[in-house]
């Protein structure tokens, strides 16, 4: 029997504590949860690869929501359920602005038989942090080329841009004017490394809020049965659910807006206070 929620959380800053690590106290309990039918998933900004590493031995079953809602995968498998990709005549021109701008980006993309993560050279150490995640999975998927405009030719889900904050923020108001209605774009520090911001650019139906909505229809859930948890502004569209009949959470120590249009706030990251809710609220 279907249990009664479905339950979305976000990682960074919402389920993780601010060592991007799992507490052995949510593995243990999130786990006990999981393993006696809590219907339980993860929506992030992270790959799919860095998803597997960052909750290895939690038993998650369902799709998980990767790089802001622009796949939706299963964790196993990691076959796609669902593949937003941008046009290549707006990957080109993107890739103009980014240059333009002194940057070099990182693209995301599916192939069709494997996730890849192409760049061509590094400029700057924000990068150069970036590609220091030694991991097998994430090894396995970044791949150095010659000419970066050969990725253009593949399914393009994500371009990432790193450098300092000037740069940044005039880089994302170019993207944010020349494309008003074709991208989701978000502008952010590196909370583990702050002096570096990131600009991660998207397909329009790639956001958070389309795919819960998906994938709650794909489980057949209607919205007044999910339940989502975040933190940042990446997750604010996906709090407004609740206008529509979801629950909205947010973790103490989200930013203001997302507390504006959470249903609800809990005790931060740091605390546990997803796993916390869970264990108090949730009936099987």
């Amino acid at each position: 029997m279907k249990a009664n929620k479905l339950y979305i959380s976000d990682l960074d800053g919402t389920l993780l504590g601010n060592d991007a690590r799992l507490s052995d106290y949510a593995l243990e309990n999130l786990t006990s949860l999981i393993e006696s039918g809590l219907n339980f998933t993860i929506a992030s900004a992270r790959s799919l690869t860095s998803i597997r590493e960052i909750i290895r031995g939690l038993p998650v079953r369902l799709p998980v929501i990767e790089i802001n809602g622009a796949l939706i995968s299963d964790l196993q498998t990691g076959k796609h359920h669902t593949i937003n990709t941008i046009h290549k005549n707006t990957v080109e021109n993107i890739f103009t602005h980014i240059t333009d701008h002194g940057c070099m980006p990182f693209i995301s993309s599916f192939d069709g038989n494997k996730d890849n993560l192409y760049y061509e050279k590094v400029v700057n150490e924000g990068m150069r942090w970036f590609l220091g995640d030694d991991t097998e999975d994430h090894v396995k998927r970044v791949r150095r080329i010659g000419n970066i405009a050969e990725s253009f030719d593949e399914q393009v889900v994500c371009i990432t841009v790193i450098d300092r904050f000037e740069v940044m923020q005039k880089l994302s108001d170019k993207i944010k004017s020349e494309f008003p209605s074709q991208l989701e774009n978000h502008f952010f520090a590196n909370p583990y490394n702050e002096q570096w911001h990131w600009l991660t650019i998207h397909d329009k139906r790639a956001n958070k809020a389309i795919a819960v909505k998906q994938l709650a229809n794909e489980l057949g859930y209607g919205l007044e049965d999910v339940v989502v948890f975040g933190d940042n502004l990446n997750d604010v569209q996906m709090m407004q659910l609740n206008r529509d009949g979801a629950h909205s959470v947010a973790v103490d120590n989200a930013t203001d807006e997302v507390k504006l249009f959470a249903s609800e706030i809990v005790d931060s990251n740091e605390n546990d206070g997803v796993v916390k809710y869970l264990l108090k609220g949730v009936r099987l």
